[in-house]
C-alpha cells in the first residue's frame, strides 16, 4: 500500500545548471556550492526523519532529465518546462496520481524541521485541506494539498514578490481551509545566510548541526 502523502523537494542538478547565483556573487561559487550541497543534505534528513513518524513517500523533483542518474536515495520525478507555477503544478499531479495527499518543498530551507513535516502532513490527513509554510521575504517553502488542482492556473501567481504567499493562497484552492505553519527563514541571498546563523533550528538534526557549524566559514568568504 503507498503511503498517504507524497512529499518533493525541487532541487537542481548543480553539474547541469547554476546554483545560488545571488549567494555565489557574495561568497563564490565554490562555497555557495557547499551551501546548495549542505541545504540539499539537511531536507533529506528532515524529510527522511518525518517519514518515520507519519504515512509519507519522498520524492526528489528534478529540473534537468538528464541529471536524474544524480539523485539515487528516492524515487526522481522530472520538472515540466515553465515557469516555477507550471513546474509545481505539473508535480503536484504527479504526486496526486500516486497519492491521496501532495506537500512540495523547496531545498532552500536548511533550518525546516521533521516536526514542521509531520505537521504538514498531519494537516492533509483528515479532510480536504490545503497547507503551507510561508516565508520572512513574502515567499513560501512548502505547500501540501489533498484535492485535484488541474483546473488552477498556478501561474497567475508572482512569485519572488514580497507577498506571494499571500497571493498563493488566494488564487490556488482557495475553497479549501488552509492551515498555516510557522514563519520560515530561506536562503537565497548573504543576509538569508546571516539570519539563518543567528537563528539555529532547535533540536536540529546532524545534517543540520553540520550546516550551521560551517556556517562561519562561509561567511569568511566575503
Amino acid at each position: 500500500m503507498s503511503a498517504d502523502i507524497g512529499v518533493a523537494v525541487f532541487v537542481k542538478t548543480s553539474a547541469l545548471s547554476p546554483v545560488k547565483t545571488r549567494l555565489a556573487s557574495a561568497i563564490g561559487q565554490q562555497a555557495a556550492l557547499q551551501v546548495f550541497r549542505a541545504s540539499v543534505s539537511c531536507l533529506r534528513s528532515s524529510v527522511s526523519l518525518a517519514s518515520q513518524r507519519c504515512s509519507l513517500q519522498p520524492y526528489w523533483a528534478v529540473a534537468e532529465a538528464a541529471g536524474v542518474s544524480a539523485w539515487g536515495d528516492w524515487p526522481t520525478l522530472v520538472q515540466t518546462s515553465g515557469d516555477l507555477g507550471a513546474r509545481m503544478a505539473d508535480i503536484y499531479q504527479q504526486l496526486r496520481m500516486r497519492h491521496r495527499g501532495a506537500v512540495l518543498l523547496g531545498a532552500d530551507a536548511p533550518a525546516l524541521t521533521p516536526w514542521l513535516i509531520v505537521d504538514a502532513c498531519a494537516a492533509l490527513q483528515a479532510g480536504p485541506a490545503r497547507v503551507i509554510a510561508p516565508t520572512l521575504d513574502g515567499g513560501f517553502i512548502l505547500f501540501g494539498c489533498n484535492q485535484d488542482l488541474q483546473d488552477v492556473d498556478w501561474s497567475a501567481v508572482p512569485y519572488g514578490a514580497p507577498d506571494t504567499a499571500q497571493r498563493f493562497v488566494a488564487t490556488v484552492a482557495t475553497q479549501l481551509p488552509l492551515t498555516t505553519l510557522p514563519l520560515q527563514q530561506d536562503l537565497d541571498t548573504i543576509d538569508d545566510l546571516r539570519q539563518l546563523w543567528r537563528h539555529p533550528p532547535i533540536a536540529p538534526t546532524d545534517a543540520q548541526l553540520r550546516f550551521w557549524d560551517q556556517i562561519p566559514d562561509w561567511l569568511g568568504h566575503l
